[in-house]
């Protein structure tokens, strides 16, 4: 129902862009971290009625056409965030509201960023990253990165700085729940850019990917910002993932500009507990150059020979850990 770390700079930069690593070359897009949604249906009948719906826990209920509105925001849970700018709730045509994607909590999913937790610099810093087509996606199907450009063209200044600021105050609350695993339920791409299971459909060997699913689609469906995922991620990967992220496997550690904790350090993104889908997709598209710019000068040396096991190990223990 909704649409949608040293750094390296001068001729070093150059030099990665122009002769990209082994590791690249033979490593396209993985789409259980890329998915592409299904395309529409073609009906030629009645329209289903505009029927009231609820979620678990709210005493509130929208109709089917307000859940549908890019510019009307269902707000399950008013008293769990601050009095949301107009950006945010509401839209400025042409660009929607924030929370039709991001939800009121600001955490999104598997499709998005997770904003909470990220410095208002950050997030306007990003946005702009957007707009000047530095940032798009290795797989340009994938609806929700797409419609995060469109997005960021359309919106001004003003209601970007007003959004950053109300995002950057909520606290941050991983959804996220990591289980390691040989199989999995058997999956189908969704209306919102991730994975679903198939009712009844049994279950398939993991192998060498992630696959992370509302544990209610439904739920999901309707914009519940408490709706958990399980992430599926192969046998040993958290360990693996935890020594590569202290080593940096021949870079910097992720905590030298991660903080600590990983949760984050001045204007560098925190890390813990955030999707390992979203995490994976972004250490892809900074590795084969579809994330791109200053902003991310300085992981270009720590991806440049990360194998797709790495990213997979590294995603998954990152996912694992509490915010």
């Amino acid at each position: 129902m909704r649409a949608f770390a040293g750094v390296l700079v001068g001729a070093a930069a150059a030099m990665w862009v122009a002769q990209p690593s082994r590791a690249q070359t033979s490593d396209p897009p993985p789409p259980w971290a890329f998915p592409v949604n299904p395309p529409p249906e073609r009906s030629t009948g009645p329209k289903p009625p505009n029927r009231l719906e609820h979620v678990t826990g709210s005493p509130l209920a929208y109709t089917d056409r307000q859940l549908g509105d890019g510019f009307f925001t269902a707000d399950w849970f008013p008293g769990e965030h601050p009095p949301m700018p107009r950006i945010v709730e509401y839209g400025r045509k042409p660009a929607t509201a924030c929370t039709y994607c991001h939800l009121t909590s600001g955490n999104g999913g598997p499709a998005e960023a997770a904003l909470p937790g990220l410095p208002a610099s950050y997030i306007i810093e990003q946005v702009k990253e957007f707009q000047a087509g530095r940032r798009v996606a290795a797989q340009p199907d994938m609806e929700s990165v797409r419609g995060m450009v469109v997005e960021a063209r359309q919106v001004n200044d003003a209601d970007l700085a007003a959004a950053a600021r109300y995002f950057s105050q909520l606290r941050f609350t991983s959804h996220f729940h990591i289980m390691e695993t040989d199989t999995v339920p058997q999956t189908r791409v969704g209306d919102v850019s991730i994975y679903v299971r198939i009712p009844g459909a049994g279950s398939e060997p993991l192998g060498a990917r992630i696959v992370e699913v509302p544990n209610d689609a439904r739920q999901w469906e309707l914009g519940n910002p408490h709706t958990d995922f399980t992430a599926y991620v192969p046998q040993g990967s958290i360990a693996r993932g935890e020594k590569l992220v202290a080593s940096g496997d021949g870079a910097a550690p992720c905590r030298a500009c991660h903080g600590p904790d990983l949760r984050g350090m001045g204007n560098v993104p925190p890390l813990a507990g955030r999707s390992p889908s979203y995490l994976a997709r972004q250490l892809y598209d900074i590795q084969h150059g579809t994330r791109r710019g200053p902003t991310v000068a300085p992981m270009l040396a720590e991806v440049a020979q990360m194998l797709p096991s790495d990213r997979i190990a590294i995603v998954a223990y990152l996912g694992s850990l509490q915010p």
